[in-house]
């Protein structure tokens, strides 16, 4: 009982080492470096480095389409924003920049920020999952982060569930079982929370998106 209680826990620990560690790097990264390292979108950039993809991600898309000429955006003295489309062609946008600009303008020249408001928002887990679908595309990561994350957070509540399910059954089956918790079962519950922990950390990134990553906090930290 004791050796699986130990056992667990560093059975979990192991496997994030092996399938959940993003891969060593082939080259060294300096700790600062002073200007871009590649062209990727700045969504892109952010969701690569933390696995996710924040409100922020969803934002920078607007800047960084006004700033490479597809929109501009315009303020009024009311202090009211103002975006239209330019004539510039959105062939060689990515996937998700394309429906981005199809969402922001839903087929019109302009539009307000106040007519956004409480429009676009339905289409922001769309957004999200192009966005890690260029990712992984272009072999920055091997798969989805929420999906891997929802995977191994389910692992976990079924472990930790069989063991509470056990314990308990234990318990009224076996009379006066007031110690009942050395018996193997609790082991799970131990090592259910220990998955439930580790369940976060599963996800990783490919051996390019990996050294991408470490070159972009580089930068950041520049």
């Amino acid at each position: 009982s004791l050796f699986l209680l130990v056992a667990g826990p560093l059975a979990a620990i192991a496997f994030w080492y092996v399938r959940g560690r993003d891969p060593k790097l082939g080259v060294v990264v300096p700790d600062y470096i002073t200007e871009p390292p590649d062209n990727l979108p700045p969504a892109m950039v952010g969701s690569l480095v933390d696995e996710r993809v924040d409100m922020q991600d969803i934002v920078s898309t607007l800047v960084d389409l006004a700033h490479r000429g597809y929109l501009t955006m315009e303020e009024s003295k009311k202090k009211e924003y103002t975006f239209a489309r330019t004539e510039k062609p959105d062939q060689d946008l990515r996937a998700y920049e394309q429906k981005f600009l199809k969402y922001v303008f839903s087929g019109k020249d302009s539009r307000t920020l106040a007519s956004l408001q409480y429009k676009f928002a339905s289409n922001i887990p769309n957004l999200r999952d192009m966005i890690f679908d260029n990712l992984i595309s272009e072999g920055y990561l091997p798969s989805k982060p929420p999906s891997v994350h929802s995977r191994y957070l389910g692992l976990a509540i079924i472990v930790t569930l069989m063991g509470i399910g056990a314990s308990i059954l234990v318990s009224m089956l076996v009379p006066g079982a007031s110690s009942y918790f050395c018996f193997p079962i609790f082991a799970f519950i131990v090592t259910g929370i220990a998955l439930l922990i580790m369940a976060k950390y599963m996800p990783r990134k490919t051996a390019k998106g990996a050294e991408a990553a470490a070159k972009w906090n580089a930068f950041k930290a520049y």
